[in-house]
């Protein structure tokens, strides 16, 4: 009696499964989701600014006055720093697949690398630019809390924009809505848990 392995007929059969399902696992895959429309970027970001307004009101607890003015001054540069970041996101995927691929020539590599640290440089100094704005009509106190607040504030909606609706891996989020943004926390990165 033959054992399985050597018996042709089932070798042929998997053979023939495996050829017939490898167009379809191949068809399966992810692909990438379209970029979105510019018309849905807006809609973000207006979500995002008034999503900041209400935080910044209750981080920084002040006058009406003063809080419209920080506020103002921050969306006067939103824009910019969306676009800049868009920038650097294209780039850095330029740069990605550049070494992945590894066809590409060394003077290529110095230049997308070249680029990418550009628009990081940039990046930080539109993010300082804005603090400094936007900080002009604070106390010393409120400004601290500020500069707390900005960047976990922009790493905590840079994931939500990630994330989408139902999380990353399509599922709705367990706990229903986010834990408040508390800009003393130590541990920013840890907020899942």
């Amino acid at each position: 009696m033959k054992t399985p392995r050597h018996n042709p007929w089932l070798a042929a059969c998997a053979l023939a499964a495996a050829l017939l399902t490898t167009p379809l696992l191949a068809a399966a895959q992810p692909h990438p989701p379209p970029p979105p429309a510019p018309e849905a970027l807006a809609e973000r970001l207006e979500h995002m600014q008034a999503l900041r307004t209400l935080k910044l009101a209750e981080v920084l607890n002040t006058d009406a006055k003063t809080l419209e003015a920080v506020d103002a001054q921050l969306r006067a540069w939103d824009l910019r720093l969306l676009q800049k970041g868009a920038d650097l996101a294209r780039t850095t995927h330029d740069l990605r697949r550049a070494v992945r691929r590894g066809d590409a020539s060394e003077a290529e590599f110095e230049r997308l690398t070249l680029a990418v640290l550009t628009l990081r440089k940039d990046l930080d100094a539109l993010r300082y630019q804005q603090y400094e704005a936007a900080a002009k009509p604070l106390q010393p106190s409120l400004r601290a809390r500020l500069l707390l607040f900005l960047p976990q504030f922009e790493r905590k909606a840079r994931k939500a924009l990630a994330d989408g609706p139902h999380g990353r891996r399509g599922k709705l989020h367990r706990r229903g809505a986010p834990p408040p943004l508390d800009p003393l926390d130590d541990d920013p990165e840890d907020d899942d848990e």
